[in-house]
């Protein structure tokens, strides 16, 4: 029996964003914000999404907004490599930051905005898989507000073995899980109930056949879109080469080496 992923924007959304499961979201939440789970009120899940009925989606990425006691919290989970993920990431929180104050409302009004990216891909050139950034004064390394946090958690770089009894690495190893041996793993090093009660969610779908195989053909769904994508790029190499195009401009578009011009 093949196990469900959590990274998956469907499954993490069964796991993370349903009433019933506002413990785990709980859980989730304090330990990736380094809180204490009392510090969290109320928890609104914004905008919800129903689970769709059509096995295409977007290409394995996830927008969560949630709102803490006041607090704007965007969780983003993003598994394929996508350039300038960075400046998207600061539009999102800019978006976040400024539809927080309403009309007439003085500035002191804006609410704190958080941003929490889930990376499938190395993002820094560093070996820590957390990194967070915030607004500071070059030199003086003086904090300009508090109002901005965004943290970016890179999966690759988590390596196995648990340092410091650290709750966050937890968390995205079971995000990043994709067998029963992984949950195990998970299961015996954790004393979190919010982490166990994720991982027995993950066997229940794996179990549930016809859940499954929805699943499943999701994430087939996927695989072909991106497979159709790149042929689609190729194709259209090859007629820009053809035409005389700087090859090192077609690297910049693919990301890589360009394809030979084929000579009919």
């Amino acid at each position: 029996m093949r196990t469900v992923k959590p990274k998956l924007d469907i499954v993490f959304k069964l796991v993370f964003a349903t009433k019933e499961n506002e413990d785990i979201l709980r859980g989730f939440l304090a330990d990736m914000l380094l809180i204490k789970r009392g510090e969290i009120g109320t928890i609104i899940v914004e905008d919800p999404e129903e689970q769709p009925e059509e096995e295409r989606g977007k290409l394995c990425r996830l927008d969560l907004k949630v709102t803490i006691d006041g607090k704007i919290v965007n969780i983003e989970l993003q598994v394929k490599p996508e350039e300038y993920f960075g400046e998207r990431s600061l539009f999102y929180w800019a978006r976040m930051y400024t539809g927080s104050l309403k009309s007439g409302d003085g500035y002191g009004r804006t609410r704190e905005c958080i941003s929490i990216n889930i990376l499938g891909f190395n993002m820094f050139d560093c070996e820590e898989y957390c990194s967070e950034f915030g607004l500071y004064e070059r030199n003086r390394r003086e904090l300009l507000t508090d109002r901005l946090k965004m943290y970016f958690y890179e999966l690759p770089k988590l390596g196995r073995q648990l340092e410091d009894d650290d709750p966050r690495w937890l968390w995205l190893k079971f995000i990043n899980s994709e067998s029963e041996e992984e949950l195990n793993m998970i299961d015996k090093t954790t004393k979190e109930p919010e982490i166990k009660k994720a991982t027995m969610i993950i066997r229940k779908l794996s179990a549930d056949e016809k859940e499954r195989r929805r699943i499943e053909r999701y994430e087939d769904s996927l695989h072909d879109d991106a497979t159709l994508r790149d042929m689609y790029q190729r194709e259209m190499a090859q007629t820009l080469l053809a035409r005389g195009v700087d090859p090192e401009l077609l690297r910049d578009f693919l990301g890589n080496d360009p394809p030979q011009e084929r000579r009919l």
